[in-house]
Parts: structure tokens; C-alpha cells; sequence
């Protein structure tokens, strides 16, 4: 399988668009699948690859994009969310060449038997990808480090393909592991998949955050070991210590936010079938004992099949001005750093009331609202990497000495010849400032 043969992808998000660009940059003819306001990104500006441990590492690249396929493609990577893969298999039907292969890297373990009913056995190759992907805009796919990625023909039959494919790929610098049973892989993954994305869409939390808390890892736990007996009940055994395993997170993805976190704040439905249900169904049946996920489960549905919205946070902060100096906190939590002193803004408080509040609380010094003057509101989705905040600034003149608390291990005055590296858009947020003071 060349270089040279067609590839078409069935799903440009993050996992779509990084294999389908990786593979695109080493030359490989590659046609992705894309509706709306993606398609009208992707074929205007192309995909952009960056990376967010080196912003250093962008990769752009223009691509062929279009709403349905042209002609037969002798590979077809199919990465759409669970619930359109019926819809992507179709596709890959019509238009898969004689020989030709269709990759599933999708979560669930279902996926792989959906698309072998309608593209012959031998074709279907199913995939595991482990990484920190995710999606920035229409056509921007971020990552932290270069994905692991596992395959293994679905059915017997489809052995052939594995060697054709690991080659193809390491043209394009991934390196593939072709597993004994993929089926395993991938219900390794969808353990991984079920212990955090439910609980990171209901909590708004990172995956880190997750496993510092000793009330979540209890939850995720229990998840973890009803998961595994749906898995036996399958015939699928799995490490006795894959809970450890799973909850012992690797470091790089103490910030990640998962699928279903990210769905959720685009105010998209989280994949929650795909990755819930095998174990649910399971449970319905009365084969297996899962009070712990049927609860996940059952507050999922409730809340993401009815109308919902996710609002941005709303945070207040404060500018305190000291002659031809900023007073700023370096923060205790991540994102780390030094920055303007503020925070959220409490259910039923005024952003002003909060501005006053948070400032006396990191710096401990008092302010009253009339000496609060409005800078500006900033609102740009992408200015904290943990969630869409929109932050009310005002500024202010003192020349008291700060006392560091709350969530600020240190504070002190910074001529503004000599900031230092600011966290979110606070550099903005001071060039503003002097702008408007005319002092710029």
C-alpha cells in the first residue's frame, strides 16, 4: 500500500485530521470528508498540526477537502463519532477499491462489527489511538506528543493488510504496533474511555483533577471494575491490575481535557452511547452488576438529550497600577505563572463585588468598588486553556504593600520594562492599559 494510492477520511476532527495530515505531508493523495462551516475551514485554509508542549512545532498544510467521495480509495480511515459510524461505513462501501482496507480509530468496541456488515470481513482493520489530540476551531488539531497507535485486523481474514498498513504509515513517521487480538486493545481503551470521559463531561474537570480527587478515583474505580466484567463477559480478559493501571495517569495528560469535555463545552452531545452502553446494556440485562456506570449513565442521558447549554465562566480581576508598576501573583494552580490578581465570579454576586473580593483575597489588600475603573471585557475562547472564560477587568491605582494567600503563592510589583512571562492574555490585558493611559 504506497504512498501513492488514494486515502480518504471519514472525519476530519482531532484524530481524523492529525493522521490524515500526517499522512498528507508525506505525499500521501488524501481526500477528507467534511461538512458545514469544517468543510468551508478545511478547504480555505487546510489543517493546521501544533503543538502545544512547542509552539515552536506548526505544521500547515493545504488539503483536498469535499462533502462526499470521488471515485475508490484503496484505504479508508474512518474516525467519526460512534454514533455516525453506520453512516461512514456506507460511505466506505460505495467507494473502497478491490483489496482495499477501512481503518475504524474510533473509541468503543462495537464499531469494527457495524462496518464488517456492510465492507467485506477482510477489510476492516480495527485501531486504538492513545494520545493527547484535540480539537482547536474548525481545521486546528493540537497535540502534546507524538500518539500511540495499535491495529490488528477485525476477523481473521484481514491479516494481510496489517503489514501494508504499519508500512504505509511509518512513510508518514507513525510508528504502528499490530496487536495479537485488537479486541483487547480495544477494550483496554474503552476501559480507559469509560473511568474519565463520563465523569470529566458531568465535572468539568481535566483528567488530572480527576485523579487527585479521592471522591472521584473512588468512582472511577468502581467504573473501572464493572467495565472489566463486561469485558469477561465477552470473552475478553484483562490485567487484574488494569485499574491501577488506568488511574496511575501519565503526566502528559494532567491538563488533557477528554472527547466528551470538549464536546460539551462546544455545547455538542458527548460521545456517551459508544463508550457507556456495553457496559449498560450488560447491566439491563441483568448479566452484569453496574449500579456505578447506570447512574453515570442515566444523569448523562438526562441532561444531553433534552436542550441544554454550556455557558462560558465568568471571572473579574483587577489591574493595580503603582506608578510605572503592575501588581501581579504568581499562581499557585496551573495554568502557572505570573498574572493579573482575580478569579470567578460567585452565583448571585456582581462582577465588581467579586473584583473587590478575589483582589483583597490573593494580595490582601482592601478596595472599595468606586475605586474600580472598567478596563475592558475579554472573551476570546481560547485565552484559558482550562475552559472558555470571559474576564470583566477593571484597574485601579495603590501603592500597598501586597500579602500573598489564597491562590496566590507570591505577589509584587513589576516595572513595566521588566514583566515577566504572563499567564492567558494578561500581556494583552496590560498593553491595553497603557494604550488607554496613553503611556504605550
Amino acid at each position: 500500500m504506497p504512498l501513492t494510492n488514494r486515502i480518504l477520511v471519514v472525519g476530519a476532527g482531532a484524530v481524523g485530521g492529525y493522521f490524515g495530515a500526517r499522512l498528507a505531508l508525506a505525499g500521501a493523495d488524501v481526500t477528507f470528508i467534511a461538512r458545514g462551516s469544517r468543510l468551508g475551514a478545511l478547504q480555505e485554509d487546510g489543517i493546521i498540526l501544533r503543538n502545544s508542549a512547542d509552539e515552536r512545532r506548526v505544521d500547515r498544510l493545504k488539503v483536498t477537502a469535499s462533502e462526499a467521495p470521488d471515485g475508490a480509495y484503496d484505504l479508508i480511515i474512518i474516525s467519526v463519532k460512534s454514533m455516525d459510524t453506520e453512516a461512514a461505513a456506507l460511505t466506505a462501501a460505495g467507494h473502497l477499491s478491490g483489496g482495499g482496507a477501512v481503518l475504524s480509530l474510533q473509541n468503543g468496541v462495537e464499531n469494527v462489527d457495524i462496518i464488517a456488515t456492510h465492507c467485506p470481513k477482510e477489510s476492516v482493520i480495527g485501531g486504538v489511538v492513545r494520545s493527547a489530540l484535540s480539537s482547536k476551531g474548525l481545521n486546528t488539531v493540537s497535540y502534546t506528543h507524538y500518539p500511540t497507535v495499535i491495529i490488528g485486523a477485525a476477523f481473521e481474514e484481514g491479516k494481510l493488510h496489517e503489514p501494508r498498513l504499519r508500512a504505509l504509515f511509518a512513510f508518514a513517521g507513525i510508528e504502528i504496533r499490530i496487536a495479537k487480538d485488537i479486541r483487547v486493545k480495544q477494550w483496554e481503551k474503552l476501559i480507559w474511555n469509560i473511568a474519565f470521559n463520563p465523569l470529566s463531561a458531568l465535572t468539568f474537570s481535566v483528567c488530572g483533577d480527576m485523579v487527585k480527587s479521592e471522591r472521584l478515583s473512588r468512582i472511577m474505580r468502581a467504573v473501572v471494575d464493572e467495565a472489566v466484567k463486561a469485558a469477561a463477559f465477552h470473552g475478553v480478559s484483562l490485567d487484574e491490575g488494569i485499574a491501577d493501571k488506568t488511574l496511575n495517569l501519565d503526566p502528559v495528560f494532567n491538563d488533557f481535557k477528554t472527547s466528551s469535555l470538549q464536546d460539551v463545552e462546544r455545547n455538542r452531545n458527548p460521545e456517551i452511547d459508544a463508550i457507556m452502553l456495553p457496559v449498560v446494556k450488560l447491566a439491563k440485562e441483568k448479566k452484569i452488576s453496574a449500579p456505578f456506570t447506570e447512574c453515570i449513565y442515566e444523569i448523562l442521558k438526562y441532561r444531553h438529550e433534552r436542550w441544554y447549554h454550556t455557558f462560558p465562566r465568568l471571572a473579574a480581576d483587577v489591574l493595580a497600577v503603582n506608578g510605572d508598576k503592575f501588581l501581579l501573583i504568581e499562581r499557585r494552580y496551573p495554568p502557572q505563572g505570573w498574572a493579573i490578581p482575580g478569579g470567578m465570579v460567585d452565583y448571585g454576586e456582581r462582577a465588581e463585588a467579586a473584583a473587590v473580593r478575589e483582589f483583597f483575597e490573593e494580595t490582601g489588600i482592601k478596595k472599595d468598588e468606586k475605586d474600580l475603573t472598567l478596563l475592558g471585557v475579554y472573551s476570546d475562547p481560547s485565552r484559558d486553556s482550562r475552559a472558555h472564560t470571559v474576564s470583566v477587568i477593571y484597574y485601579t491605582f495603590t501603592s500597598d504593600e501586597p500579602h500573598a494567600a489564597d491562590d496566590a503563592k507570591s505577589a509584587r510589583y513589576f516595572p513595566v520594562d521588566e514583566l515577566p512571562d504572563l499567564a492567558f492574555d494578561h500581556k494583552k490585558v496590560i498593553d491595553d492599559y497603557l494604550a488607554k493611559s496613553g503611556k504605550s
